[in-house]
């Protein structure tokens, strides 16, 4: 049983598929610690013994209406000062909420996620 200690976080994305259409794209990134189950929706029980997961918001990524296939959003790199600690048995989370987009046809969001940390 280790705990993972969170340092930073990088996340890229791109537009693939089709280009954006109707009206433009926004990510919200946030990372999640500490939750006793796998759902975002678990919340603090003392009597269940379920701990809810502590949201840190890392950051916004946008396409504007028209970007082409292949487009690239601002990358996302978080250094922590203070590290996250995640202990042995809870989760951690990285959350994508999407406020504004259009289901366009063949369009893709694709990315990656680096989490720059180590067990101790």
């Amino acid at each position: 049983n280790k705990n993972l200690v969170i340092r930073g976080i990088r996340i890229d994305t791109y537009n693939t598929g089709a280009a954006v259409a109707t009206s433009g794209t926004v990510l919200e990134w946030g990372v999640g610690v500490g939750a006793t189950s796998v759902s975002l929706a678990t919340a603090d029980s003392a009597t269940a013994g379920t701990r809810a997961t502590r949201r840190i918001p890392l950051g916004v990524q946008s396409f504007a209406v028209g970007a082409a296939i292949g487009a690239v959003a601002n990358t996302i790199d978080v250094n922590l000062d203070a590290p996250l600690y995640v202990e042995a048995g809870t989760y951690v989370h990285i959350i994508l909420q999407m406020p504004i987009a259009a289901s366009t046809a063949s369009q893709i969001i694709r990315g990656t996620v680096f989490i720059n940390g180590y067990f101790e």
